[in-house]
């Protein structure tokens, strides 16, 4: 399925964009009650909508990002019209992503997202680089949703802690259907 180019956009501007400062160790919770997750940004994250028409109906997309220092962390989801091929999805939107901000991955590894007990959703982990720093990607598909969670950690800077605090603190809270 062809993605909207927000998600895209918007990490290859934010990259290239200055940098905000949030306070050392204050970080937000954004819950996302459409979007059916929640997580911890290092500052307020950014939030916009795109939506395309295609004849089945509207995809619509939705991107929240924070860009504090060298860290960039976002969680985009798109809801299709459409069934969408749960391993071709997973596999694009990783290739779309890595295209649109030039990097190349580096690692990918198909895993299960745990959304709670016995409940396993379709995941891809992903690393890609390019010349100013690493990318860490996590692509998961629910039914006619997929959701991409990205940090971006400049060259030269060690945010592995807040990288996985980021990661770690996204949960999905309800069934999109």
């Amino acid at each position: 399925m062809r993605r909207c180019l927000l998600l895209s956009l918007v990490f290859v501007l934010a990259s290239l964009a200055v940098s905000q400062t949030a306070p050392s160790g204050n970080w937000i919770a954004q819950v996302s009650t459409p979007g059916s997750f929640t997580a911890l940004f290092p500052i307020a994250p950014k939030e916009t909508t795109e939506t395309k028409t295609i004849e089945q109906g509207d995809i619509v997309s939705h991107m929240f990002m924070a860009l504090s220092g060298d860290l960039l962390c976002g969680i985009g989801y798109t809801d299709y019209p459409v069934d969408i091929d749960v391993e071709k999805e997973l596999a694009l939107d990783r290739d779309n992503f890595a295209k649109a901000v030039s990097a190349t991955v580096s690692s990918t590894q198909r895993r299960g997202f745990t959304r709670g007990p016995n409940d396993q959703l379709p995941a891809l982990d992903f690393t890609a680089t390019r010349d100013n720093g690493t990318f860490k990607g996590l692509v998961i598909v629910e039914n006619r949703r997929a959701y991409i969670i990205i940090t971006f950690n400049r060259k030269g800077s060690d945010r592995t802690a807040d990288i996985e605090r980021f990661f770690t603190s996204f949960k999905l809270t309800g069934k999109k259907s």
